[in-house]
C-alpha cells in the first residue's frame, strides 16, 4: 500500500473497499495485525510522545481520520486521501463482518455504555458474532480475565476503544497475549453506537468542519485540542512543507 508521510507518520493511501479487502485477507492469516487511525490530535500527540510515535509507525495500517489529514496530504503533494472516520461507515463495516462470518470482541468505554452499544448493534445487526465484550477501564485483575477470555475465544477482530494514545499503547504492550488476528483502535466509536455522543451532521462532515462541531458540543473539554492543537498542526505541516 502506498503511504504519505505526515509529521513523520506514514498514512496509508486507501479507501473503504481497500480496508475491507485487507481485513478479509488478514483474518485468514496467522500473523497478528494492527489498524490505527490518525488525525491532527493524534499527530500532535506523537510530537510529545515518542512511544506513541513508534507504535503508529509499526502499525500494519494507519488511515486518515480527519479532514486535517486529507488536507495535509494535499499540501505536501502526497496521495489523495479520503476521510475514513469509522463512525461514518460503520454500518457498511458491520454488514461486511456479518457477511463474512467474522467474529469480534470489544473492549471499550464504561460498563453501562458498552452494554448499551452492544444492544444497539445487535438490534441493527442481529447476526453479528460478538464473542464477548468488556469495558475499557481495566484493572490488573480484570485485564488478566479479559486476556484469558480472548485467548480461549480467539476472535478475528478485537476492537479497542480507550482513547488515544492509551489504546494504541495498550494494544502494542499486550499484542503477544492477544489471540485476535486484528487489533483495531477505534476511540469513541462505541460511545457513538450507544448514543452517548452525537454524530456530526452530514453537511458539516462534508465541509470538513467536524472539529468545530465537536468543539461546540464540548468546548470545556475540547478547547485545547482544537483552538491550540489545530494551529499547531498547521504550523508543523508548514515546517515540514518548507523545511523550516
Amino acid at each position: 500500500m502506498n503511504t504519505v508521510n505526515i509529521l513523520g507518520i506514514d498514512i496509508h493511501c486507501l479507501n473503504q473497499e481497500e480496508i475491507l479487502e485487507s481485513i478479509l485477507v488478514w483474518t485468514t492469516e496467522k500473523k497478528k495485525r494492527t489498524i490505527f487511525y490518525a488525525n491532527a490530535h493524534c499527530l500532535n500527540t506523537t510530537v510529545l510522545n515518542k512511544e506513541y510515535y513508534d507504535v503508529l509507525n509499526q502499525a500494519d495500517l494507519v488511515y486518515s481520520d480527519g479532514a486535517s489529514i486529507v488536507w495535509g496530504s494535499s499540501l505536501l503533494g502526497g496521495c489523495k486521501l479520503k476521510k475514513l472516520s469509522l463512525i461514518h461507515w460503520i454500518d457498511r463495516l458491520f454488514d461486511f463482518i456479518v457477511q463474512n462470518n467474522i467474529r469480534i470482541y470489544i473492549i471499550a468505554s464504561k460498563p453501562e455504555i458498552i452494554n448499551k452499544a452492544v444492544i444497539n448493534i445487535l438490534k441493527i445487526h442481529p447476526e453479528m458474532k460478538i464473542t464477548g465484550y468488556n469495558d475499557g477501564y481495566l484493572t490488573k485483575e480484570s485485564q488478566e480475565k479479559v486476556l484469558n477470555e480472548i485467548s480461549v475465544i480467539s476472535p478475528d477482530i478485537l476492537f479497542v476503544g480507550m482513547g488515544t494514545p492509551f489504546q494504541e499503547l495498550w494494544i502494542h504492550k499486550n499484542q503477544e497475549l492477544i489471540s485476535a488476528r486484528i487489533c483495531w483502535a477505534v476511540g469513541a466509536l462505541f460511545d457513538y453506537m450507544a448514543g452517548e455522543e452525537k454524530i456530526v451532521p452530514g453537511w458539516i462532515n462534508k465541509a470538513g468542519l467536524e472539529w468545530l462541531w465537536r468543539f461546540c458540543m464540548d468546548p470545556k473539554g475540547k478547547w485545547k485540542r482544537y483552538l491550540i492543537g489545530n494551529p499547531m498542526f498547521i504550523y508543523r505541516l508548514l515546517r515540514q512543507k518548507f523545511g523550516w
